[in-house]
């Protein structure tokens, strides 16, 4: 067990290599990014994973558990969803207020999934960690 902070503890093993990173958590329009799950399971809350979407960057799904205050992520079984993944940040990109212009305008031009995970990268500035 790790702790990752107040009211967060990952149990089991969380790395995959059928995962590949960044991470991403949609909760009902924002899609924040992490470097590593182990920060994705911290910043989610246990009381509002039905609310969340995870996803690695190839957009397979993962799923999110929670057992008492512990989050757990996991691979999801079946195929990925990598046009749910690229669904979700091309209207993430499509909200941003107009100080955020650039990237919305990008998001446009971009034609691939690896691309929206490039530009959503940059706007982070770095993934969260």
């Amino acid at each position: 067990m790790a702790n990752q902070g107040p009211g967060h503890v990952i149990l089991g093993p969380l790395v995959t290599e059928s995962l590949l990173p960044p991470f991403f958590a949609s909760d009902r329009g924002d899609v924040d990014v992490f470097s590593t799950l182990e920060a994705m399971a911290s910043h989610a809350e246990i009381y509002d994973l039905d609310g969340y979407e995870f996803f690695d960057s190839a957009g397979r799904p993962i799923v999110g558990t929670s057992e008492g205050f512990a989050v757990r992520l996991a691979p999801a079984e079946g195929a990925a969803r990598p046009e749910r993944l690229e669904q979700l940040l091309r209207s993430y990109f499509a909200k941003l207020p107009t100080s955020f212009a650039e990237f919305s305008a990008a998001s446009n031009q971009a034609r691939t999934l690896e691309e929206l995970v490039e530009l959503r990268k940059r706007l982070e500035g770095h993934p969260k960690t």
